[in-house]
């Protein structure tokens, strides 16, 4: 009963800390419990609960916010291509597609729509940046180059020119090794954007060729690399901001709950001391209590002794003073011989 309320004491002293803990542990169970493991566990156990969500949520919202950077970038990238792509293809239909309508009904371009092709690129080809522009039939025919050497030869159909005949634009860095190695483009260490755009026949809307321009994209990759490295920075800044939130937010908490746990082990180190002092004076009372049983079973048994010894005394006088009465030959009554019998029957009792 004692161990009870020992026990009870203790649940209830830390149900009022605010939090309940239940264990049950073997005195081994608590002193291994009571070495502190190595590795990485014991690194994390070691930690506060501040430090444990801090390093936990950091995790998470680097993760969480790195995808969120990625995509963004990416986004970001694709929209500054596609702006472009729209531009050399608003440019295309406007300078270049009116020249080359006589594709609809034939195969080849004239030597007129050829010099009308390079006046419209002298004139306007600079402020887009153009370096190099081409006119592709289906069939991977090159029907316009501004280098005349390579008009009129064939080369095999890329997924470019293919996708451009569905009406898709094409753009990208040209980072590899171009197939035409006497590209002049090729031979700078300018970034060439490639971009292949449909030319469409403006009366019936049906694509008649592929227009492929080489621009420089020193500025545009420039932009890129600027929106990607600025992408990256607000991005690591909301991680910052969010961790740094959550942290402040924790680390309160974690401050409470390890100032009441001081204050819980501070309790519970007294309550110990407490429970060693109470077992000590029940030890001692238990020995006072068999001390006293037998020191009262001692005294009852020296005054049984007592109480035997003076009975069989008395009645062994008793006997003396009756037999002097009848001291010599004088007859004895027969009440005499009934007491002396008596005395003796009580003398052999005792």
């Amino acid at each position: 009963m004692a161990h009870f309320d020992e026990w009870y004491f203790i649940f209830d002293l830390i149900w009022n800390q605010g939090f309940v803990t239940v264990a049950v542990m073997s005195d081994s169970e608590v002193a291994q419990s009571a070495t502190p493991m190595g590795g990485p566990i014991g690194w994390w156990d070691s930690l506060s609960l501040a430090q444990k969500f801090t390093l936990a949520s950091s995790a998470l919202v680097l993760f969480g916010l790195g995808i969120m950077g990625l995509w963004v970038s990416s986004q970001i990238e694709e929209g500054i291509q596609r702006d472009v792509a729209l531009r050399t293809e608003l440019y295309m239909e406007s300078f270049v597609a009116p020249h080359v309508q006589e594709l609809a009904t034939s195969a080849v371009l004239s030597a007129e729509s050829a010099s009308a092709i390079d006046k419209a690129l002298a004139e306007d080809g600079t402020s887009m940046r153009i370096l190099n522009a081409k006119v592709w039939s289906q069939t991977g025919a090159v029907l316009y180059d501004t280098r005349k050497e390579i008009v009129g030869q064939r080369f095999p159909v890329t997924s470019e020119l293919t996708g451009a005949w569905e009406c898709n634009i094409a753009i990208g860095f040209d980072d590899e090794e171009h197939v035409y190695q006497s590209d002049p483009a090729k031979k700078s260490n300018t970034a060439i954007l490639e971009i292949y755009v449909p030319i469409r026949d403006k009366a019936t809307g049906k694509v008649i060729a592929i227009g492929e321009v080489y621009q420089d994209g020193t500025i545009l990759r420039q932009q890129m690399s600027r929106a990607r490295l600025e992408s990256w920075a607000v991005t690591a800044f909301v991680s910052f901001t969010i961790i740094a939130g959550l942290y402040s937010i924790v680390a309160k908490g974690s401050r409470t709950i390890d100032t009441q746990r001081a204050t819980l082990a501070s309790r519970v180190e007294l309550l110990s001391e407490l429970l060693q002092q109470n077992e000590e004076l029940r030890r001692r009372a238990q020995n006072a209590t068999q001390l006293s049983a037998q020191d009262a079973e001692f005294n009852l048994r020296r005054l049984g002794s007592d109480l035997h010894d003076g009975v069989g005394q008395l009645l062994a006088l008793s006997l003396l003073k009756l037999d002097s009465l009848f001291s010599g030959r004088q007859k004895r009554p027969k009440e005499f011989e009934a007491i002396r019998a008596t005395l003796q029957d009580a003398m052999a009792e005792i």
